[in-house]
This record gives structure tokens, C-alpha cells and sequence, in this order.
């Protein structure tokens, strides 16, 4: 175990490998959008990069990830919220699932695992109708 510094009232909801990026989560309220969080000392102490909800600021990450070369975070965004999933090269520009994809309100995406070349994004809500696969 080691001591974690996050910025105040938020904790990590889910942290990439390598620990250089996470989601955060908020202690005093349930749902809120959740900000990207950043480390450069392998984990130990974190802090806020305001870019990813200023381009999202719906957006509710409940997991990231990094497979084939992207990094990819999945949750649930909008209101009603609908499934959504953003996938990045460079953990700088990040860019979203096509709102053609989005589906029913309701769902959201939480769970990611590859199969070969391709990167699969599956659901957790029983509206989800679908899931999703990133051909890389």
C-alpha cells in the first residue's frame, strides 16, 4: 500500500495501466461528470486536466484503459444519459463514439477487452440493446 494524494472531495474511480491517467469519482455526490486525472509520479499523487470535461462535460467514465495503442474510457454521457466511449493516441484530443451509436437513454459502457485487432465495448444496463467494437 502507499499513501495517494487526490485532489480534494474525489478518489479514483478507475486508473489506466501504468498509472499516469485516471477518473475521478466525488465522495459527496453520486453521478456528477468525472474529470480526467493525471499522475507523473507513477501514481502516488494526482491532479485535475480540466481539458477532457471542458470538451465533455457530461461525461461519467467508469472505466479506461489502454489496448492496441489507445487509450479508451467508456461510461455514459448526456441526459438522459446514453451509452458513450472516447478513445485517444496521445491522451490529449480525445474524441467521441458517433452519436449515431449512441442507442436508447439509459445505458452506459463499463466494460473493455480486445479480441485480436479489435477492441470490444460492452454494457451493463438491460436498455443497452447492443455492443460496441473498435476495429484497430
Amino acid at each position: 500500500p502507499v499513501t495517494l494524494s487526490v485532489p480534494a472531495r474525489w478518489y479514483l474511480g478507475t486508473v489506466a495501466p501504468g498509472a499516469g491517467v485516471a477518473f475521478g469519482d466525488n465522495l459527496d455526490r453520486y453521478g456528477v461528470p468525472t474529470p480526467l486525472l493525471r499522475s507523473h509520479d507513477d501514481g502516488h499523487t494526482w491532479s485535475i486536466d480540466p481539458s477532457f470535461l471542458a470538451r465533455f462535460p457530461s461525461a461519467s467514465v467508469w472505466t479506461v484503459t489502454r489496448a492496441d495503442g489507445l487509450w479508451i474510457a467508456t461510461g455514459s454521457s448526456g441526459s438522459p444519459n446514453h451509452p458513450d466511449a472516447w478513445v485517444s493516441t496521445d491522451l490529449t484530443a480525445w474524441h467521441p463514439l458517433p452519436k449515431s451509436l449512441y442507442g436508447t437513454p439509459g445505458g452506459t459502457l463499463s466494460l473493455v477487452g480486445t479480441i485480436g485487432h479489435r477492441i470490444v465495448l460492452l454494457g451493463t444496463a438491460p436498455e443497452l440493446d447492443r455492443y460496441y467494437t473498435l476495429d484497430t
